[in-house]
């Protein structure tokens, strides 16, 4: 029997009122070539930084450049019926958006052991930000009826994300963790120490 821990971790995008909109930030965006360097990042390397007994899957979700919840629910749900495991998901970004709206909305067959998201955006119909298909409906404090644990992570100095997505999600999802850092920004590093330390609580039970 296969008694690894099974680990989903889905990275960021980008996500537009419209085509329009997304075919007016690529004429305006100006081209940094520093970040179209090749980097390693904690995702990329999630797998080794956990060791052998996890089972690391990252899937590149659809269009990420110009996201579209129907198409990553489709995708991912698909994965999920194809692990038919207990597992451990991990967002970041626009992934711990998607994975907030998918688990309060949808009810799964098998088990959440732990839901964990970095840097998580924040929206509602009753928010300023332009709606998008990723915008959050109803009520998700059913998240920590979904999984076994729920844990926030965000940092203070976040530029692609502000801090007040981190409070929102503090006053909407009461029963979940918080853990609030200074100086990470939008966790874009090699390493995610504290990452790796609560996936490893999760897999033993704590």
């Amino acid at each position: 029997m296969d008694t690894k821990q099974t680990v989903v971790a889905i990275h960021g995008g980008h996500m537009y009122p419209s085509d329009e909109a997304y075919l007016e930030h690529l004429h305006a965006k100006e081209v940094d070539l520093e970040r179209l360097r090749p980097r390693v990042s904690w995702l990329s390397s999630l797998d080794v930084a956990l060791g052998e007994g996890f089972d690391v899957f990252t899937p590149r979700m659809p269009s990420s450049d110009n996201a579209q919840y129907e198409h990553w629910d489709l995708w991912f749900s698909r994965i999920m019926q194809a692990l038919d495991r207990p597992v451990i998901l991990v967002g970041h970004s626009l992934g711990a958006m998607f994975l907030v709206k998918y688990v309060s909305e949808r009810d799964t067959a098998h088990q959440i052991r732990g839901l964990l998201l970095v840097s998580g955006r924040h929206d509602d119909p009753g928010t300023s930000e332009p709606h998008t298909s990723f915008t959050l409906q109803g009520d998700i404090s059913t998240l920590t009826q979904k999984a076994d644990r729920v844990v926030f992570f965000h940092s203070s100095d976040d530029d692609v994300v502000p801090y007040e997505s981190f409070e929102r999600f503090r006053t909407a999802v009461p029963g979940a963790d918080f853990l609030a850092f200074d100086g990470r920004g939008h966790f874009l590093e090699p390493s995610f120490p504290e990452l790796i330390n609560v996936i490893q609580e999760v897999a033993e039970g704590q």
